[in-house]
Formats: C-alpha cells, sequence, structure tokens
C-alpha cells in the first residue's frame, strides 16, 4: 500500500479495513435513507389498495348508467363473523355490510348473473368520496370498486 495513503489512517485512528467498513456503513444508510422517502414525482414503491371479501348480496344489483352511457352496478354484500366472547362463553355474530360498485363489462355481468342472497367474491380497491350535507358538513363513504367479481 502506498505510504501516504497507509498513514493518512493511522492519523485518522482506523486502519484500512476500518476505513473501508465505516464507508459501507455511511453508503448503506445513504441508500436507505433515499429508498425510504421518496420525492414529489418519485415513486420507489407504490401503496397497495386491495380488498377482497366473500359475501351475500342483500339485493339485486342497482343499475345506473354514468354520463356516457357506461354501466354501474351498486350492490350491498354483506359479510358475516362469528366468535366466542370470553367473558360469557356465549357465541356472537356480527354482519358488516359493504357498499360495492362495478363499470362496464363487469357490471353488465352482474346484472345478468347476480340476485338477492347471491355468494359473490369481489376482489378490488378501496375508495372514499366526500359529499357534502345540507348543513355544510362533509361526510365520507366508503365503497368497493369491483376489480374481479364472480359467484362462489
Amino acid at each position: 500500500m502506498n505510504q501516504r495513503i497507509g498513514s493518512f489512517f493511522q492519523v485518522i485512528g482506523m486502519g484500512f479495513i476500518g476505513w473501508l467498513a465505516f464507508i459501507g456503513i455511511v453508503v448503506h444508510i445513504a441508500w436507505f435513507a433515499s429508498a425510504s422517502y421518496s420525492t414529489i414525482g418519485e415513486d420507489i414503491m407504490s401503496d397497495i389498495n386491495l380488498v377482497e371479501i366473500v359475501g351475500r348480496l342483500g339485493s339485486d344489483p342497482n343499475e345506473h348508467q354514468s354520463d356516457n352511457g357506461l354501466a354501474i352496478a351498486g350492490m350491498s354484500i354483506a359479510t358475516n363473523r362469528s366468535w366466542k366472547d370470553k367473558r360469557t362463553g356465549k357465541w356472537q355474530k356480527r354482519t358488516d355490510w359493504h357498499q360495492v360498485s362495478a363499470f362496464g363489462k363487469r357490471a353488465e355481468w352482474c346484472f345478468a348473473e347476480l340476485k338477492k342472497g347471491s355468494l359473490v367474491r369481489v376482489m378490488g380497491r378501496l375508495q372514499t368520496d366526500v359529499v357534502e350535507d345540507k348543513y355544510g358538513q362533509k361526510r365520507y363513504y366508503t365503497k368497493i370498486i369491483a376489480q374481479e367479481i364472480g359467484l362462489e
């Protein structure tokens, strides 16, 4: 090794291997920090918005059309869950209702195939809409936008 480089490492109090380890740590920290925070316009990692439910239709799908004639199916799907209450030892049951919208060919399939009580599987994404009521209060409505839907 060059005498000057060797004496430099000795002056700063670490050997060549120690210095390489230090540089490796600094580079790793710099890479981790840049990977953890994206800047505007740079997506290093996309967020995930995915939901899947299996449940029964509460009624026949509601048929709507967008302004440009696209078919829209609106549905309420019930999912049930049960658990044993640890205090009482009795079984408890809860039904959750999920609002689902399907568009285009998926909506047309829903009108043709789905009826009240149908057991369906829906995969899609969550979407929250904000509506201002007559009192000026914001109301938030979360629904599932169906990307895949089928009979179980």
